[in-house]
């Protein structure tokens, strides 16, 4: 797969996004530490939906990139593999819709709508 990402504002956008949830999950870790236990467990709980929600965006935004799913992740857990609708949700809202044409490499000058099955191939890949 290539990077359709190259060249396009869609990529800044979605890397605004995931310093954004960042920020906010290191915000949650502070406010776990200072707060007394009985109030620990919702401000965990919010800041493990960020986690995953990052996950989800770091995910969609190698897919994007035509990162192999392997080198992203060696190795997951049978019970904590990403969800491929999730992911798919974020690859549709920020994937360009016209590719770049690219006159040095030939490639791009194409309208690019990506399909849930290719995400689904995606996640299934043993490419490193």
């Amino acid at each position: 797969m290539e990077n359709v990402l190259k060249r396009t504002n869609n990529k800044f956008i979605l890397i605004g996004k995931i310093r954004g949830l960042s920020e906010e999950s290191k915000k949650a870790r502070t406010r776990i530490k200072k707060v007394a236990i009985e109030k620990k467990w919702p401000i965990a709980y919010r800041k493990h939906i960020i986690g995953i929600t990052t996950r989800h965006h770091l995910l969609a935004y190698a897919f994007l990139r035509g990162i192999p799913y392997r080198k992203v992740e060696a190795k997951c857990g049978v019970f904590n593999n990403p969800s491929a609708h999730e992911i798919f949700k974020v690859v549709e809202a920020h994937a360009p819709t016209w590719i770049v044409y690219d006159s040095y490499t030939g490639t791009g000058g194409k309208v690019y709508k990506p399909t849930l099955d290719e995400v689904n191939a995606w996640l299934a890949s043993e490419e490193f």
